[in-house]
């Protein structure tokens, strides 16, 4: 399932507060190649975005535990070693 739905070269970035002023206008001057969007806060122990249809609730352990290590072992499975 997307839950981010990202072009190949789009990122989702967090920053301080107190940036967040900043990045938007360099999203602004980059008009047509750099895109900024503010989607929520990050803090705590959980990663929570609502959408229109629903919510994105998941504790960031269990998604770090789950994505630890997958480039890696993806690479090894297919050969390619670093």
């Amino acid at each position: 399932a997307e839950r981010f739905a990202e072009h190949l070269s789009a990122v989702v970035v967090t920053c301080n507060p107190s940036s967040l002023e900043r990045i938007e206008s360099i999203t602004e001057e980059e008009v047509g190649s750099v895109f900024g969007q503010h989607i929520g806060l990050t803090g705590g122990d959980r990663l929570t975005i609502p959408f229109e249809i629903g919510i994105v609730d998941a504790n960031l352990t269990e998604l770090s535990d789950q994505f630890s290590g997958v480039l890696e072992s993806k690479l090894a499975a297919e050969g390619v070693s670093a």
